[in-house]
């Protein structure tokens, strides 16, 4: 028992800061939420943990079930809601910015993008996101996606089009 605790503790202390950062990323850099994500990604992992094994791909197995909680929140909305409210990334983009005009205009930006997302197909929002916010490769967000790189590429491709379209669509009403 000790010895299983010793090999989690090190597995946390090798790879916390690389989860949280997917995290941050996942979650439209909201703090808050990537340290749940991020607390919730090792609880996970240590309930499963006595049934892995293999200790080279430690990274990726943490990563995938960092990207199947954000999935499950996306799905249940709450994720959603937390970027829309007020304490949220949004308004500190505001705070931050020397330009306070630019920063309106940025802000209302991103609220129209992610009320987007929800918009388009999971499977196009998920490859987005992971592509944009958390810096995966392609072929990582293959895998992820258990489908091929060409998919990805469209299903890319596919989400940027169609939020470029409701945007315009928005625009001329």
């Amino acid at each position: 028992m000790i010895g299983k605790r010793i090999k989690f503790e090190r597995l946390y202390s090798r790879h916390a800061q690389g989860i949280f950062s997917l995290a941050w990323r996942l979650c439209c850099y909201n703090q808050h939420d990537a340290e749940d994500v991020t607390q919730e990604t090792f609880v996970n992992a240590l309930q499963a943990y006595s049934k892995y094994k293999d200790q080279q791909a430690e990274f990726a197995w943490l990563r995938t079930i960092c990207i199947n909680i954000v999935r499950g929140r996306w799905r249940r909305k709450q994720f959603q809601e937390s970027l829309l409210d007020e304490g949220s990334k949004l308004e500190n983009l505001q705070e931050s910015a020397d330009n306070p005009h630019k920063a309106a205009e940025v802000s209302e930006e991103l609220r129209r993008v992610i009320r987007y997302l929800d918009l388009i197909r999971p499977e196009y929002r998920e490859a987005l996101i992971m592509k944009h916010l958390a810096g995966l490769t392609d072929d990582e967000i293959a895998s992820i996606q258990v489908t091929e790189v060409s998919t990805v590429r469209s299903r890319v491709r596919r989400a940027r089009h169609e939020i470029a379209l409701l945007m315009n669509k928005e625009k001329n009403q």
